[in-house]
């Protein structure tokens, strides 16, 4: 049939294998056709390289196969090669983003008319351009009015009437249930036909004023700067000295193989000298030695302004158009980069606050991408098409390969390097501060790392002068967070952010438990601090605030260490310190460690945590926690480490605190004794029960002196020694103490008081052992009762007798009965102390014994080999109760051995 005139020569129709038309083409060059994808996806051909039947829409072309080339899938765009071309190809383009509202324009393409026994070739469907929307916070869209636009033309070019030029492809009609939009036809951008047609046919847009340069009445002026290709723009910085290959590096790669336009923008996010800006130069300086940038901006993101000023002088580069107006100008260029037909890469270098961005996003393109660095965390600074990657300090073996790399010219002053690596963290800016300080004055890691484990210097003493600082540092590790600090405290609740950093400074750098920070006495010093009241929430916002500037991490998932930070962070947080402020905020912290100290431990994992902490504190408040006194977090965390199981090292802890109290106090100040009380209990509870005794006698006769005998303290001396006279082979000699004692302790505290209760149980327990065990079993029975009414069933002293209890019933001759009170304790202290408690586990170590003592050897030597398990990976392999478990094990199996006929 002969050509319709009518109808333009580049329209075509996509066809069914049986040759019906299901939709519209048009050729954009000689065989090249452009399409609605989901008109190929409906006839299973949408994926590259399937084939389709294609002909002319005038009748001029016969059927002809088209072999998927492109598609894009989210803009609903396809690109075919036909084998045979239409008459002829689309006369102009026209940007769609550009169209002006109620512009006229046409749609011409396949109709599907209900019209029984009549078929219509195609169809003109005029209309009027209706603007844009951006469908799902992603796909920019045109849309078009027009009420004749109907199934079959998807796919046809939306043409202005003016002069045929394409303005956009029709993807889809729309029309609501409820009247709204009616007659809608969403368009997908001429803008993104030209990104799909990329290296197959150049398309050029018919330049006209967009919206922007036609703003303020032509105030705009032509910049008279023209731009050589490829073109760049700002000062990268240089690559530092030693630049290491970090596990971190793979992040451009990942962002730019994510998917077209699936990741455009990589937000590095971290602390302030984890080197964020030396990872974007490296990326940004690779990408274009390597020639995949058309164009590269670099801009040091310190302020809205700086980003304004620098997005208008690209702008005016790239357009050849000065715009008086910043915020004009910036979004000239966003424009531009919409538009652009050249790979980009925009780096925002230390930006600031997420706001300093608002509307300033370079648009999300598969041809360009965008690396901003910060130290800040906000969830404004993630969204579509962005991702946020945690920078983080070096690992071990990078930060010392670097510092090895950076005293690769003075091989005498490397050893130790590994060593000093740790100690500072591992944190980029600080190695090469450190590196550079040694250099210039010949110090090597060894004599560094004794200078900086000096606690009596500041951080700033053992960095380069400002003029001598490497690599264009603008600022010490020691200044380098103030800015951080400064913007978490502008944050709300304004001023609590910097007040929480100088408590965590004082603590352990590797986590402190959530509920220190809520604790009252924090809570008290912060509303001192800040002049007004400060609840729970303000003290958990204000950690989100310093979060959020990376001065520490905050997880309030992980309670136990829900706060963390660089320990470098906290040293110079500490530098800042006046001694006065120091003295008070430590003992305030450590008032806060004491109250939320449990006191039965459950938790071994937090008992750790919190004597880390304690240790942290006081280190970092020396003197502090010994004016006017010892802090009582001092012995807290001295009997936290012995009752965990470690009485080896609660001796060690409490030998340091006698010689410090004697040091500091004198040796007759309250706390000095104390500190030799404990000193004895862990002494003996280490296994020299003489040894605790004679250092008990000891005291007993100075407390007498300095306190007199009836003095809580000297009484609880002599409760002391009964129990270590009898665990150094003297039993006797312990029940007669007890028995003196006990007619003190009725004679001044009466029956009930908890240390009468405590020296009847003591003399119980030596009757036994004297061999007395009915006696000692019927006085428990006794005191069972009493303890029981005044302290409660759970209460530690109340376990420990039933403990007790059921010993001397299996020594004087019911070891069955033992068993049963043993497996009803052993709930119980399952319940109130823990599965891995010590006293836990003594009370399985005695159950397995009596079980075997019962006639039961095979049920003993199962539990003792379930004990040796528990007590190897909470105690450790070496711990006394350990080789006590492993010796009855071995005890147990032989015997067991013996018991089975041969």
């Amino acid at each position: 049939m002969p050509a319709d005139p009518r109808i333009p020569g580049y329209l075509g129709r996509v066809l069914t294998a049986a040759g019906l038309p299901v939709g519209t083409c048009f050729q954009v060059a000689p065989m090249v056709l452009v399409t609605a994808w989901h008109v190929l996806n409906d006839l299973d051909c949408g994926a590259e390289d399937d084939a389709v039947d294609v002909d002319a829409l005038n009748g001029a072309l016969q059927v002809t196969k088209a072999r998927v080339l492109r598609t894009d899938l989210l803009r609903d765009l396809a690109v075919l090669r036909a084998d045979a071309p239409l008459q002829r190809s689309v006369t102009g383009w026209f940007a769609t983003d550009r169209v002006p509202l109620n512009e006229p324009v046409v749609v011409t393409g396949v109709s599907h008319v209900d019209d029984p026994g009549h078929e219509l070739e195609y169809l003109d469907a005029p209309g009027e351009w209706a603007g844009g929307t951006t469908r799902d916070s992603e796909v920019p869209l045109g849309r078009l009015s027009a009420k004749d636009v109907m199934r079959g033309m998807s796919g046809a070019p939306v043409r202005r009437r003016s002069d045929d030029h394409v303005v956009g492809v029709v993807s889809a009609r729309y029309n609501s249930g409820d009247g709204w939009l009616a007659h809608s036809v969403w368009v997908a951008r001429s803008e993104d036909v030209r990104r799909l047609l990329a290296g197959i046919e150049d398309v050029t847009f018919e330049r006209r004023p967009d919206p922007v340069e036609a703003a303020d009445e032509g105030d705009a002026r032509p910049s008279g700067r023209r731009v050589e290709w490829p073109y760049r723009c700002g000062v990268v910085p240089p690559r530092a000295d030693a630049l290491q290959v970090r596990a971190t590096g793979g992040w451009a790669a990942d962002a730019v193989g994510a998917g077209e336009a699936a990741v455009s923008t990589s937000v590095l996010s971290g602390m302030g000298g984890v080197g964020k800006t030396q990872l974007a130069a490296d990326h940004a300086e690779t990408a274009w030695a390597a020639g995949d940038l058309d164009l590269l901006v670099w801009i040091t993101a310190a302020s809205r302004d700086a980003i304004l000023s620098t997005y208008t002088r690209v702008a005016a580069d790239l357009t050849g158009v000065d715009e008086p107006d910043p915020e004009q100008g910036a979004q000239r260029l966003l424009s531009w980069l919409v538009n652009a037909s050249k790979r980009w890469l925009i780096v925002l270098d230390d930006v600031q606050s997420p706001g300093d961005l608002r509307g300033l996003w370079p648009p999300a393109t598969s041809w360009g991408r965008v690396v901003v660095t910060t130290r800040r965390r906000d969830a404004a600074l993630r969204g579509r098409h962005r991702r946020l990657i945690e920078v983080d300090v070096f690992s071990d073996a990078e930060a010392a390969t670097y510092l090895s790399a950076a005293l690769a010219d003075h091989p005498d002053l490397i050893e130790g390097a590994t060593g000093l690596a740790w100690a500072l963290g591992c944190l980029p800016l600080a190695l090469a501060q450190a590196a550079a300080f040694m250099l210039d004055r010949q110090l090597s890691c060894l004599t560094y790392h004794a200078r900086l484990a000096d606690r009596l210097r500041r951080l700033r003493s053992l960095l380069p002068e400002a003029e001598s600082l490497p690599d264009e540092h603008q600022a010490t590790v020691a200044a380098t967070w103030s800015l951080s600090v400064e913007q978490a405290n502008r944050l709300e609740p304004a001023g609590l952010a910097g007040v929480l950093l100088e408590i965590v400074s004082l603590l352990d750098p590797n986590g402190v438990p959530a509920v220190v920070f809520t604790a009252a006495p924090v809570l008290q010093w912060l509303g001192d601090t800040v002049g007004r009241p400060v609840g729970e929430d303000d003290a958990r916002d204000g950690l989100a605030c310093l979060h959020r500037l990376s001065l520490i991490t905050w997880k309030p998932d992980s309670a136990l260490r829900a706060v963390r930070a660089h320990a470098l962070v906290q040293r110079a947080t500490r530098d800042s310190l006046p001694q006065a402020r120091l003295a008070v905020l430590a003992r305030a912290v450590a008032d806060a460690l004491v109250s939320v100290w449990p006191d039965i431990e459950t938790d071994t994992v937090l008992g750790q945590v919190l004597r880390a902490n304690a240790d942290a504190l006081s280190a970092a408040g020396d003197a502090c926690l010994w004016e006017p006194a010892a802090h009582p977090l001092l012995f807290r965390a001295g009997t936290s480490l012995g009752e965990s199981g470690s009485a080896a090292q609660a001796t060690s802890y409490f030998q340091r605190l006698r010689a410090t109290a004697v040091r500091r106090l004198g040796p007759d100040h309250p706390d000095a004794l104390d500190s030799r009380h404990s000193l004895a209990r862990w002494r003996g509870e280490a296994g020299d029960p003489g040894g605790a005794a004679a250092a008990l006698k000891e005291l007993l006769a100075d407390r007498v002196r300095v306190l007199g005998a009836e003095h809580p303290h000297a009484v609880a001396t002599r409760h002391s020694l009964t129990r270590w006279l009898g665990e150094a082979g003297d039993p006797a000699g312990a029940a007669a103490v007890s028995e003196e004692l006990l007619a003190d302790h009725l004679r001044v505290s009466g029956a009930e008081h908890p240390s009468t209760l405590a020296t009847r149980h003591h003399l119980a327990y030596w009757r036994g052992e004297a061999g007395d065990p009915a006696g000692a079993a019927a006085a428990l029975e006794e005191l069972l009762i009493d303890l029981v009414r005044v302290l409660g069933a759970d209460h530690p002293n109340t376990l420990i007798a039933r403990q007790s209890l059921a010993r001397w019933r299996g020594e004087a001759g019911d070891p069955a009965g033992a068993v049963v009170a043993l497996k009803e304790l052993l709930a119980d202290r399952r319940q109130v102390l823990g599965a891995d408690h010590p006293d836990t586990l003594a009370t399985r170590h005695h159950l397995a014994q009596w079980q075997g003592e019962a006639g039961d050897p095979a049920s003993a030597a199962i539990a003792f080999a379930e004990l040796l398990t528990d007590r190897l990976r909470v105690l450790g392999a070496d711990h006394p109760d350990t080789l006590a478990t492993r010796h009855h094990l071995a005890q147990w199996r032989n015997r067991l051995s013996k018991s089975v006929p041969t």
